[in-house]
């Protein structure tokens, strides 16, 4: 079917590129993103062991560089959001 290969082959070049397969970076981005308008700016806090997948999936959805903060309780992430980004709809 063709459909899967398309799946294959865009999850494959994604991995390339982030290090992550899509799945992974729709979960992390999924933590970050407001609930209610995800091309706005993200602000969340995540465990320390997430801040590579975090900032690839932040990188990914909003063409945005994430920055990350030591809190307690873990990385306080923080980025302009889609919106602001270069491929927002400004």
């Amino acid at each position: 079917m063709v459909v899967d290969g398309v799946t294959r082959d865009f999850d494959r070049l994604v991995y390339e590129e982030t290090g992550y397969y899509p799945v992974d970076l729709k979960a992390a981005f999924d933590l970050v993103a407001n609930s209610k308008d995800w091309k706005a700016p993200v602000d969340a806090v995540v465990p320390v062991a997430m801040d590579g997948v975090v900032a690839a999936a932040v990188e990914f959805y909003t063409a945005t560089k994430a920055s990350f903060a030591v809190v307690k309780g873990g990385l306080r992430v923080s980025a302009a959001g889609y919106r602001a980004g270069p491929a927002g709809d400004h």
